[in-house]
């Protein structure tokens, strides 16, 4: 009888670990912990997170009156680093490899240093983006405008004719790419006074993305497309449905779209989809893909989960639904050059960082750790009680040899 009890002891001990080691839904929620969660409490619109992970900075929907939009965090705390009010709605933010330089727009540009303190107002801004090292900052409203960061005096200076929605930059600051609601994109060589090329799309281009050398520029349309552009141009288009994501990974090699139902992943050099992800009826639509430097991993923000894949698998490694709910999408989405940390922020304000393994417990669903704690106080516990009963054994035996 007691040789049973052990021995349900054991297994019990080890379910409890085949359940931390196998993402199964019955044994585990298929969730990932965040390292920490903080409330905005107003509609994240962009995150940008620096290469090693070490800060985040978020901006929301301006809220109340007074109210701080525009936050920065460490990777250790929770706690805003610093958090200002920028008086009117904010699309997108920007940080530098470093974390030392941060670019925002509302309807001018700022740039800010990482203790917070402006260092230069632009007038006028529809979209931005800034160089990797924080050196470049360009800047479009009824036109082109590449800055460097000391000088309030423009480098260049592009009349268009067209009004770009959206806008990327080479890590270099070099190759700026423009699109717009019309569906014209434009790539710049800023060493040249003219467009590389023009290109129509058929509907409005809702999102671009450029390679960290400018070699390749990616493009999401409405007219159910993703495009390829090299320098020279068009390269291939691949007909998947409405395109709300694109990414490109830096180092070229790969790009991402998510549409309603789908994300599909392709190497930049073929139309051909190397895999695609179906994500479920409630879980629809891909806002926001992110890869790391190396494009080994990718982060896809959905309409109420955070997904991370390994490139070369539609497998997710795991994901997370942000605060349980099935109705707080994930709009902003981030993940560090090394791949190790990653930022998201949701429609109801919340804003998660992660590590890409889950730092509490085992690199699979949220409640790992709670599962691995009990088996090994199972496992402890059964050890315990047979040490004792084979001591009592040992004692019964020696006294009746005594």
């Amino acid at each position: 009888m007691k040789n049973n009890f052990r021995i349900k002891l054991l297994v019990i001990g080890l379910l409890c670990l085949f359940c931390v080691h196998v993402p199964n839904p019955v044994c585990a929620y298929t969730g990932h912990r965040p390292l920490w969660t903080f409330d905005m409490k107003f509609r994240v619109t962009s995150v940008d997170i620096s290469a090693d992970g070490s800060y985040t900075v978020a901006v929301t929907d301006p809220g109340v009156p007074g109210a701080g939009n525009f936050t920065l965090f460490s990777r250790s705390s929770s706690t805003p680093i610093w958090s200002q009010n920028l008086g009117s709605f904010s699309y997108k933010v920007v940080i530098s490899e470093n974390g030392e330089y941060i670019a925002t727009g509302t309807n001018k540009a700022f740039l800010f240093d990482r203790t917070g303190a402006k260092l230069r107002t632009y007038p006028g801004c529809w979209v931005l983006d800034m160089s990797a090292n924080g050196t470049y900052l360009a800047i479009s409203h009824h036109g082109l405008c590449l800055y460097e960061r000391d000088s309030p005096i423009p480098l260049r200076n592009y009349t268009l004719s067209i009004y770009p929605d959206e806008l990327v930059i080479s890590a270099d600051g070099r190759f700026i790419a423009i699109g717009d609601i019309s569906g014209w994109i434009y790539l710049f060589d800023c060493l040249s006074p003219s467009p590389l090329w023009t290109y129509k799309t058929g509907e409005g281009v809702s999102q671009l993305a450029i390679s960290a050398d400018g070699q390749y520029v990616a493009a999401g349309s409405y007219d159910h497309r993703i495009y390829c552009f090299n320098r020279t141009g068009l390269m291939w288009n691949y007909t998947i449905g409405c395109v709300y994501a694109i990414s490109i990974s830096p180092n070229g090699q790969w790009v991402a779209g998510g549409i309603g139902t789908k994300i599909y992943l392709f190497n930049c050099a073929s139309a051909v989809p190397l895999w695609n992800y179906t994500l479920n009826n409630f879980d629809y639509s891909a806002w926001s893909l992110d890869f790391s430097a190396d494009g080994r991993y990718l982060v896809a923000g959905t309409h109420y989960r955070i997904h991370l894949f390994q490139s070369n698998s539609s497998t997710p490694l795991w994901s997370f639904t942000p605060g349980g709910r099935t109705d707080d999408t994930v709009e902003a989405l981030a993940i560090s050059a090394d791949g190790n940390y990653i930022a998201a922020g949701t429609e109801h304000g919340k804003i998660y960082l992660f590590h890409r393994v889950d730092e509490g417990g085992a690199n699979v669903p949220g409640y790992g750790g709670v599962w691995l704690t009990f088996a090994i106080t199972v496992i402890l516990i059964g050890y315990l009680y047979h040490v004792k009963h084979t001591s009592r054994q040992k004692g019964r035996v020696k006294q009746e040899l005594g």
